[in-house]
């Protein structure tokens, strides 16, 4: 079926390769001006992010259909006391292509991995109220209620 209406196959998940940033860049700059997120990014700074995120060791994984990137993974590994933790920086699916299974791919795809690395757990944080939040409760993602994440903005 391809890129559809309603349902999408043939969806592989690969590492992201160089020429594939541009476009992993551009939607986590579109997608990320949306709400409840709201922020403005530009094209260089956008893609920027993502070099940075790439020159600190994280990992970009892309779902791909008929050579279109619907959407990409971020994920960074480190060791803690426990053992080894997955973190996942951003999970980012273009509209059109949401709640049609690219993101449980790309979320069970880092499990996956993560489990063949024998890594103890994964983390990832959220907006309370986005999408994205519900989704990962479906994924059986739970708060804790021990961790608050705090900020100070800087004047």
């Amino acid at each position: 079926m391809g890129i559809g209406k309603m349902m999408i196959d043939n969806v592989k998940i690969r590492k992201a390769k160089k020429e594939d940033l541009n476009k992993v860049s551009e939607i986590f700059r579109i997608e990320f001006a949306k709400s409840p997120y709201n922020e403005k990014w530009i094209r260089s700074s956008s893609l920027n992010r993502i070099k940075e995120y790439l020159k600190k060791g994280s990992d970009v994984f892309v779902a791909e259909s008929n050579k279109k990137i619907l959407g990409f993974v971020i994920v960074e590994s480190f060791l803690w006391d426990d053992g080894r933790v997955y973190f996942i920086d951003e999970v980012v699916v273009k509209k059109e292509f949401q709640a049609k299974g690219v993101g449980n791919l790309l979320i069970n795809f880092i499990e996956k991995l993560a489990k063949k690395n024998r890594a103890k757990r994964i983390e990832l944080m959220a907006v309370k109220d986005s999408y994205a939040f519900k989704f990962y409760n479906k994924l059986k993602f739970n708060q804790l209620k021990n961790f608050v994440y705090l900020t100070k903005k800087l004047k």
